[in-house]
């Protein structure tokens, strides 16, 4: 009979989370996770499979809970507009916590990953049309409310968007200047105008 797990699942998961955040793929080994985690190297394999695997659940894990709590306060707002810029405003939040080095862990696994691996290209690829999905669908909002300019289309500028997300991710991973990031923030946000 197999002995009851002695820990929590989505706590050890959030802690592997954070660590191939920080770190990336490649720079972090299976001791730092075990080490990391706080299990032993069965419960690991067993529990989450291989480091890919392991991976894979820690990048839907960041979609299930940071992504998705940013798209809710993006939603929370009553203008439409407000909220997209307060979804793109919390990466200057994150410089002047000190946190935008890590940047955005899905941009983070499209860069290292999915150049050579299809099943991360395939999983990335899905959650990033989710974003675009999602600010099309703020854009529509908008436009029925008659707050979009006309000039420009809500398919085309939620491409934009997430073309802009995924730049400003890396940038803020090598200037973490909030002053810096909240000048690129008016000026990519200035088509919404």
């Amino acid at each position: 009979m197999a002995r009851p797990k002695a820990f929590d699942q989505t706590e050890v998961l959030d802690r592997a989370m954070d660590l191939f955040w920080r770190q990336g793929y490649e720079a972090t080994s299976i001791q730092n996770l075990v080490d990391h985690m706080g299990i032993n190297r069965g419960s690991m394999y067993e529990t989450f499979g291989d480091k890919h695997a392991l991976f894979q659940r820690a990048l839907n894990r960041y979609l299930d809970r940071v992504i998705a709590e940013k798209l809710e306060a993006a939603l929370a707002a009553s203008d439409p507009l407000q909220g997209l810029r307060t979804f793109f405003e919390d990466f200057a939040e994150q410089a002047e916590r000190g946190e935008a080095w890590r940047g955005c862990f899905l941009v983070n696994a499209i860069v290292e990953l999915s150049p050579r691996c299809e099943r991360m290209r395939s999983c990335t690829r899905e959650a990033m049309d989710r974003l675009e999905g999602f600010f099309r669908e703020r854009l529509q909002a908008a436009a029925a409310r008659g707050e979009l300019s006309v000039r420009h289309e809500p398919v085309a500028l939620a491409r934009y968007l997430a073309c802009f997300l995924q730049g400003l991710a890396v940038h803020v991973k090598s200037r973490p200047d909030p002053q810096a990031i909240r000048e690129s923030l008016r000026v990519g946000l200035a088509i919404l105008a």
